[in-house]
């Protein structure tokens, strides 16, 4: 559930964007809490999770581009 929010909050706070800036940003969060973090690791979570929101349609995807979509339904803007 952290890393799904988190790549959601990476998407809406870079509304155009790649899965390796995410993967970066996501990887200096988990570096907080242990040491043991591999970013290869990191960046195949987090294309799971842009898979998921691709597929729920709340990102959309170009080429190695990620675009937030706005005008979806499911999530709530009190993320």
């Amino acid at each position: 559930v952290f890393l799904s929010r988190s790549v959601l909050l990476c998407v809406r706070k870079h509304p155009m964007t790649t899965g390796t800036v995410i993967a970066n940003e996501i990887l200096q969060l988990y570096k907080k809490f242990s040491d043991k973090v591999d970013f290869k690791n990191v960046q195949r979570r987090v294309y799971d999770a842009l898979n998921v929101l691709s597929a729920m349609e709340i990102i959309s995807k170009y080429k190695n581009q990620i675009y937030y979509n706005e005008d979806n339904e499911f999530i709530d803007d009190d993320i």
